[in-house]
């Protein structure tokens, strides 16, 4: 009979998670694709980071990388992560993600409709979930 929580993958999403490990695409988006190697920058760190520049206004070239790229993906793979953390019992773990990808998905029309004001407030909500479901996920 399989074991009923997938032991190692947990053991090392916890890892990473403890270290501050955002996803490469969070690296990326803070605009150091090649000085930022994994687990360089928390996602939490980069979600400020953005907040600075959608502050003085954020170019094209990065309002569509973090539209077309960093939302889908993000808020995807975020709504994955709380399906899988709630099938391993993780329930406080699955519901920061869970909120993770609503803020995520959240950010697509301000972004769209070019409201920067509108991205940095969805952005300074997300930053300290990503120490919260560290805290979760190593508790």
């Amino acid at each position: 009979m399989p074991p009923s929580k997938p032991d190692v993958p947990l053991r090392w999403l916890r890892a990473l998670a403890v270290r501050g490990c955002g996803p490469a695409a969070i690296a990326w988006l803070g605009g150091k694709p090649d000085e930022a190697p994994p687990g360089s920058l928390g996602a939490g760190e980069a979600a400020l980071t953005l907040v600075g520049q959608a502050e003085t206004g954020l170019t094209d070239g990065r309002r569509g990388a973090v539209s077309w790229f960093g939302v889908r993906v993000g808020a995807r793979r975020l709504a994955d992560a709380e399906y899988w953390l709630g099938r391993a019992g993780l329930t406080e773990a699955a519901a920061i993600c869970g909120a993770q990808a609503r803020l995520v998905g959240g950010l697509q029309y301000p972004l769209v409709t070019g409201d920067d004001h509108a991205v940095a407030e969805v952005l300074r909500d997300l930053a300290p979930t990503y120490r919260q479901l560290s805290r979760a996920l190593s508790g």
